[in-house]
């Protein structure tokens, strides 16, 4: 059995350059409760925001810290939880007539762990932007939901090895245009 406070220790490990080792993978969806097939409105993975995690009585607060507020992950992440939003109030209070249901599900998957357990997160209730300082631009998405909709899961059926590859070609990927974009002002200020 895996030690809980450790994992959770896990989830916010950083490399030496600062940047997070812990994968995660967010989900917008709609689920027909009547068929229970479901229908996809965004995926997202990526490896950039480093995560900590506090426990609020029956809350858990996850914070994502991005590097920067000009990060297109931290938008693309807040558009994602903005659409569950604007979904969930769309849809979700016509539950019982519609059959349909929104949620949000969230994977964290620590790279310490190599992909043999990670922790599930669904349905928040309250998301917002802030940052370390008050004097800043918001750079950290911050996450609440009830506590019975977090757990740490061994892996047996998501694909976490695909997720990981995703998320490690993306930021190499992403390296590449950084390093070619420093080696193409250098140039541009030689000339």
């Amino acid at each position: 059995m895996i030690d809980l406070k450790e994992f959770l220790q896990h989830l916010s490990d950083t490399d030496t350059n600062h940047i997070s080792t812990t994968s995660l993978a967010l989900e917008c969806s709609i689920l027909d409760l009547r068929t229970d097939e479901s229908k996809s409105l965004a995926t997202v993975s990526m490896q950039k925001p480093v995560i900590s995690i506090e426990r609020h009585g029956e809350y858990i607060q996850l914070d994502f810290k991005f590097i920067s507020p000009l990060d297109t992950d931290l938008k693309i992440f807040w558009n994602t939880l903005e659409l569950y939003g604007k979904t969930c109030s769309d849809i979700n209070v016509d539950t019982e007539d519609t059959g349909l249901y929104v949620t949000l599900s969230l994977a964290l998957i620590p790279d310490f762990y190599e992909g043999k357990y990670f922790a599930a997160a669904s349905e928040p209730v309250f998301w917002a932007l802030t940052s370390e300082n008050i004097e800043k631009s918001p750079n950290i998405i911050r996450v609440m939901l009830p506590l019975i909709n977090f757990e740490v899961l061994e892996n047996t059926s998501v694909d976490i090895e695909k997720i990981t590859k995703e998320v490690k070609e993306e930021i190499a990927y992403e390296k590449r245009v950084s390093a070619q974009s420093t080696l193409n002002n250098n140039t541009n200020s030689q000339i």
